[in-house]
């Protein structure tokens, strides 16, 4: 729509906010046709959801913890009427080539330990469930300081980051696995722009975290903030579980990648342009990285990803979406790197380039490089302060 058109990133010409669409006239009037059949399958599936929820809330009640099995049971079965039949992930190598990039091991062998960290791009609350379903991981959910009056719009500001990043002599193009990747180089200190509002993280439940998909991070001291906050590193430590972060903070479209967010502690971020890796000793926990990317809508399907959320009850209407279409087979393209290309793998050490360049958290520079080289998505000069000014433009235009 022309009137977002300044939220497009003008690097790479992608527009990563607004809800894909299928094509113009593909199919229009033959949908229309079947729009009643559509209503009475959306029924269906909607009261096999709404069963499914119930038992699976029962027996965890009855049980009286997050159990792993009943996530794993009732999450599948919940995405299997929403359409999704059929749910993989593959574990991929970024050093091998053909066929054995994909073979390097089964899912099955990776398990994320106490204290592990996922690192996942975002575009929905079916990533979210999906995540679960395979690690039961607790979630971190940003905390961020209010907008300043005064700041410069988050639009402009993303235009002089991808000016000064695409002119900079730092920034590296290279080839992998046929995917050209831009490694974009912040220029600004870290003590300036979007990062200086990210005050830290506080665990959420997985409930939480689908609810809030769609959303700006939380604000602290609104009506539902709390002060609870801390860093990465404390939260993973104390956590009986994996915690999964996701470093572009809001969801995208998933047509490309929002920039990054400087996540990691500073010690971690000085020992890693120091050194080109990451030993922190005894107790240090693993990174997995992970890639998950959602098949473009059609005229009888429409897009599971969830970049504007339902102004109530999120994100029960775009449940019902998919429910009322006639798609029995959903996909995700879900990538898991291979841990021992991780940045917490012991035989890891980064590109010099990468390790010394000026953005604010070189390790989260990495991961979002690993993300897009396994997804096949660009990487964006948007980050979430400009999802923040799209959503109030978004709901403003929205009013009757």
């Amino acid at each position: 729509m022309e009137k977002f058109s300044r939220f497009r990133d003008p690097g790479t010409g992608i527009q990563v906010f607004l809800t894909p669409v299928p094509p113009v006239g593909a199919g229009k009037v033959f949908a229309q046709i079947l729009t009643p059949v559509a209503l009475i399958v959306g029924v269906i599936r909607a009261a096999l959801v709404l069963v499914t929820f119930v038992i699976w809330i029962v027996l965890n009640t009855l049980l009286g913890s997050i159990n792993a099995f009943l996530i794993s049971v009732f999450g599948r079965a919940t995405l299997f009427w929403l359409g999704f039949a059929w749910l993989n992930a593959e574990v991929i190598s970024l050093q091998k080539r053909g066929r054995a990039a994909s073979s390097v091991r089964p899912l099955s062998s990776i398990k994320p330990t106490k204290g592990s960290i996922i690192v996942s791009n975002w575009s929905s609350w079916v990533d979210v469930l999906y995540i679960s379903i395979l690690f039961n991981p607790l979630f971190l959910a940003p905390v961020v300081a209010p907008s300043p009056t005064s700041a410069q719009s988050s639009p402009a500001r993303s235009r002089e980051n991808s000016r000064s990043a695409s002119n900079s002599p730092t920034t590296a193009r290279r080839r992998n696995a046929g995917a050209e990747v831009v490694t974009e180089a912040n220029n600004a200190p870290a003590s300036l722009g979007p990062s200086s509002r990210l005050l830290g993280f506080r665990k959420v439940s997985m409930w939480d975290m689908i609810t809030a998909s769609g959303e700006t991070p939380m604000i602290r001291g609104d009506k539902n903030g709390k002060q609870d906050f801390k860093d990465i590193e404390t939260l993973a430590r104390k956590a009986d579980r994996p915690v999964c972060i996701f470093p572009e903070l809001v969801t995208s479209n998933n047509r490309g990648l929002l920039r990054m967010n400087p996540i990691f502690p500073a010690s971690w971020r000085a020992m890693f342009r120091a050194t080109g890796a990451l030993r922190l000793g005894a107790g240090q926990p693993d990174i997995y990285i992970i890639s998950i990317k959602h098949t473009p809508p059609s005229t009888q399907s429409p897009s599971s990803v969830l970049s504007v959320p339902g102004q109530r009850f999120n994100p029960l209407t775009h449940v019902w979406s998919l429910c009322a279409s006639l798609n029995f087979s959903r996909s995700l393209q879900v990538r898991v790197l291979n841990p021992e290309e991780s940045p917490s793998s012991e035989a890891f050490v980064a590109d010099a380039l990468v390790a010394t360049t000026s953005a604010a958290d070189p390790i989260s520079e990495l991961c979002g490089n690993l993300i897009s080289q396994l997804s096949r998505l660009k990487r964006t000069g948007l980050g979430w302060e400009d999802k923040e000014s799209f959503l109030a433009l978004y709901r403003e235009r929205r009013k009757p």
